[in-house]
């Protein structure tokens, strides 16, 4: 998400393009997301740093009309994980310390070994060498995990199944 700083910059910057004192200049914003999912990232900051660095804690946040979506399409064929998802964002489900959320097993994947992840992703992306090329097969599957190294070794690991050869572009 968005940090709140960013989001005044570009108020002030648009007020001052527009010359005029409404938020964003007058200009009618459009913001997407889901708030209670994902906090702004404060290098080594504390939890109430990054909350406080929540868009919902600017002064801009009174100006704002909240439309919410109440079908999720990714969980569409998945009711119970919808309504799983809906007690974490109503704060319902019950947590462990620091406000973990516990997993349920047949959702959680441990990060057991290489091999378990190279299952992993033979599950998800069968015959990933015939359509990695192909658009509408590889945007059907999202991977969640908790950090960027995490995501990089992911993403790495999956990059190497594609054939060919690499080829490095330099701009």
């Amino acid at each position: 998400m968005t940090n709140k700083n960013c989001l005044e910059a570009l108020d002030l910057s648009l007020q001052d393009i527009y010359s005029n004192n409404a938020p964003f200049g007058g200009k009618v914003l459009i913001m997407g997301g889901i708030f209670c999912q994902v906090l702004p990232v404060v290098r080594k900051g504390t939890k109430a740093q990054m909350i406080s660095a929540c868009i919902v804690q600017s002064h801009l946040w009174d100006h704002t009309k909240v439309l919410r979506l109440h079908q999720n399409m990714r969980s569409l064929h998945d009711q119970e994980f919808a309504k799983f998802l809906i007690r974490i964002g109503d704060g319902v489900e019950p947590t462990k310390a620091d406000d973990m959320v516990r997993l349920h097993s047949q959702i959680a994947i441990p990060w057991d070994s290489e091999h378990f992840i190279q299952v992993f992703i033979q599950h998800l992306f069968p015959n990933l060498e015939l359509h990695g090329w192909h658009a509408p097969y590889m945007v059907q599957i999202a991977i969640l995990t908790p950090t960027n190294d995490d995501v990089q070794k992911l993403n790495d690991m999956i990059i190497d199944q594609f054939p060919g050869e690499e080829h490095i572009l330099k701009m």
